[in-house]
């Protein structure tokens, strides 16, 4: 397995979005991920991640945004 990783975007001391593809037996898998270094996401940044996502492949239906799990 083969994994790609590049920092797309940031503003370091506020987010990261980070763009993965992971390759295993000639089929890929896509991740967007938005890092945050603050409890509170603004809905421009919601809207970069989404807007990212639509123009990396993924389809509206399988971008979701998850609450936040408590690490920071």
């Amino acid at each position: 397995m083969t994994t790609t990783l590049r920092v797309v975007d940031a503003i370091f001391d506020e987010y990261a979005i980070v763009h993965v593809i992971k390759t295993k037996e000639g089929k890929s898998e896509v991740l967007n991920k938005l890092h945050s270094r603050t409890t509170k996401i603004t809905e421009d940044l919601k809207e970069k991640i989404k807007q990212f996502s639509l123009d990396t492949g993924i389809l509206e239906e399988n971008i979701a945004i998850l609450p936040m799990n408590g690490e920071c």
